[in-house]
């Protein structure tokens, strides 16, 4: 049985931004309210916790670090390091002279709006699957060895349906790296089939605030609030995750349904 009601209020708010480092969650007499960037705000059952500057009991969110992605290297020194150096410097000396400087490796972010531009011009799903499958394997790097262990072990419980184990495996995730969106997102979901909607939101909040394209957090948001009859929500949720990444099957699927539903309702 579904124990949490979430009641949502206020009229729809301005386009997601390109990208956002934060969110301020309101207060009101019912409970703390959470404003998701692009979203209106989503009122929190009494005593909930909600994160930002005016969140009570609350921490800001930290800036986020850049992480450098390093090219692979297709040549690495064996058991003949005399052979390696040999090849390596005939290699060198076939390559054409140049006075333009490498470029660069790019950064993290720099390779996730790449791929991003490639998604929102891709043709079918299938090309959109291995462009977002892309984006999460870039979202999956924390940039910390212990961070990125506890998470495969995470998934791994959650997998087997181990909840808790899950759960207390994300808490340290968070707790070690709180300026890494995908912990928020998967601790979110793991607080969903735990019927913890109000928690899930939390988490997702703090996702779309240190990633606000994370299409698989807003469509997380989108079940959440349709279980709970916020429809209206529901449907704009939908609408921002398909905006992101617009070839998404089940995503166009349940938006058809809403529309159906909300048609002719004002929100």
């Amino acid at each position: 049985m579904r124990h949490i009601i979430l009641p949502v209020v206020a009229a729809a708010m301005a386009s997601l931004p390109a990208l956002a480092a934060d969110f301020t969650p309101a207060q009101s007499e019912r409970g703390p309210m959470l404003n998701i960037p692009g979203l209106p705000p989503v009122q929190m059952p009494p005593g909930s916790r909600v994160f930002g500057p005016n969140g009570e009991g609350s921490v800001p969110l930290p800036p986020q670090r850049p992480r450098q992605v390093y090219p692979r290297q297709d040549n690495f020194p064996g058991a003949r390091p005399d052979r390696d150096a040999a090849d390596a410097e005939a290699r060198e000396q076939q390559k054409p002279e140049t006075k333009e400087a490498a470029a660069p490796p790019k950064t993290r972010e720099e390779v996730i709006n790449d791929l991003f531009g490639r998604l929102a011009k891709a043709q079918d799903e299938q090309e959109a699957r291995g462009i977002t499958r892309g984006i999460e394997r870039m979202w999956q790097i924390s940039g910390s060895d212990t961070a990125d262990l506890l998470m495969t072990r995470a998934r791994e419980a959650a997998g087997k349906k181990n909840f808790k184990l899950a759960l207390e495996l994300y808490d340290k995730v968070v707790a070690l790296e709180p300026d890494w969106s995908e912990g928020w997102s998967q601790r979110a979901t793991t607080r969903f089939y735990q019927d913890d909607d109000a928690g899930a939101i939390e988490d997702i909040a703090r996702a779309l605030a240190l990633e606000p394209r994370h299409f698989s957090a807003l469509t997380g948001l989108g079940f959440i609030l349709k279980r709970n009859e916020q429809k209206a929500r529901a449907l704009q949720a939908f609408r921002k995750s398909l905006e992101i990444n617009p070839q998404q099957e089940r995503v166009k699927k349940q938006i058809e349904e809403l529309t159906l539903d909300v048609d002719g309702r004002g929100i």
